[in-house]
């Protein structure tokens, strides 16, 4: 299967091959690596649905996944992003041959990355300085993960910050629903922060847009710390 974007085409099959030429990718990771790449509820189900109906390989669950991916980010789907996600669900070696591949570095201080939309068989690097690197993602996400007891207590979650959380991409209709399910306030903004809130992309900028629309200046004055320990 191809993706042609301004005609280059984005062979999955052979990004696959790179990935996992023996196969060993357990089936049951799919659904994992789709939340982690942060596909669309209802596409992930839309993808569960063929799985069934028409008993896919884990190749053509891999391609409805990458296509999903690249079709709904354009973009931000970069190579670099799913070198990350592999890692991040315990596929390093499959990480590592696209690392190979692609020439890709994950842990430089300011990482630079390919897009799946200008992947081609003998690709070279299109550096894009513009782009936060993986490894400001993770001390972000230590960040939340060290204050988390006085975000819990400052965080509020009324319909208001659901709906811009939501307009923000941070939060999906799965989400709500696992949230409405949690009825003590602290817990559910525990559940937000710690299990929510990190698996999204972007998620420490556009929180801080959020928090900056609702007015929560607890929060803001929280996030802004990370900005002036990045600063010293």
């Amino acid at each position: 299967m191809n993706i042609i974007v301004d005609g280059v085409a984005i062979k999955f099959n052979e990004m696959y091959d790179t990935i996992d030429p023996q196969s060993l990718i357990p089936k049951r990771k799919w659904r994992d690596i789709a939340f982690s790449l942060d596909i669309p509820a209802e596409e992930i189900e839309d993808i569960d649905s063929d799985i069934r109906m028409h008993k896919l390989s884990m190749r053509n669950i891999f391609i409805l996944i990458l296509t999903s991916w690249a079709l709904a980010k354009d973009e931000n789907a970069t190579v670099g992003q799913l070198i990350y996600v592999l890692e991040k669900e315990n596929l390093k070696s499959c990480a590592n041959r696209l690392r190979r591949k692609y020439g890709i570095e994950i842990l430089q201080p300011k990482n630079q990355f390919i897009t799946l939309h200008s992947v081609s068989e003998n690709s070279s690097l299109n550096l894009n300085d513009e782009v936060d690197s993986l490894h400001q993602t993770e001390r972000q996400k230590q960040f939340i993960l060290e204050n988390l007891p006085i975000l819990v207590d400052l965080l509020a979650l009324n319909v208001g910050t659901l709906s811009i959380l939501i307009a923000k991409g941070l939060l999906t209709k799965d989400d709500i629903a696992d949230l409405d399910e949690i009825k003590n306030e602290r817990k559910k903004n525990l559940h937000f922060l710690e299990n929510i809130l990190p698996k999204k992309l972007n998620f420490f900028s556009a929180l801080y847009e959020a928090m900056k629309i609702t007015n929560q200046t607890g929060v803001l004055s929280v996030l802004d710390r990370f900005q002036l320990k990045v600063k010293n």
